[in-house]
């Protein structure tokens, strides 16, 4: 879809991509600073307002390249991504307790519908 974006980061050095996929290497730039910043509602809105295509909106390479990117210095940067990997890691465990709870629930649930409480 039109902005999405993800960052590669594994041990490969190359990968293959469609026609639809634009690789974007971060020089001087942290890449989830990059992500979080092309991935923001005010960069989509922009995204949507310069796509070109009738059936199917697309940026151009050319389009991206043009984007005028704020670059904080990069030890903010870094900071910024620290602080993202620790939301998303607190992200990932609430889940996995939210799964936990639900699995107990049902468990309590069933046991009270077979009346072994």
């Amino acid at each position: 879809t039109l902005g999405s974006c993800a960052v590669f980061d594994c041990q490969f050095d190359t990968g293959f991509i469609n026609a639809q996929l634009l690789i974007i290497r971060p020089n001087g730039a942290e890449p989830q600073y990059l992500h979080s910043l092309l991935s923001s509602k005010p960069m989509s809105d922009h995204f949507a307002r310069i796509a070109t295509g009738a059936a199917v909106k697309q940026l151009t390479g050319k389009q991206i390249g043009a984007l005028k990117i704020p670059l904080p210095p990069l030890d903010l940067q870094q900071r910024f991504a620290r602080i993202v990997e620790s939301v998303e890691q607190q992200k990932a465990r609430m889940r996995t307790h939210l799964e936990e709870l639900d699995t107990l629930f049902a468990s309590l649930q069933s046991r009270a519908f077979n009346g072994e409480l």
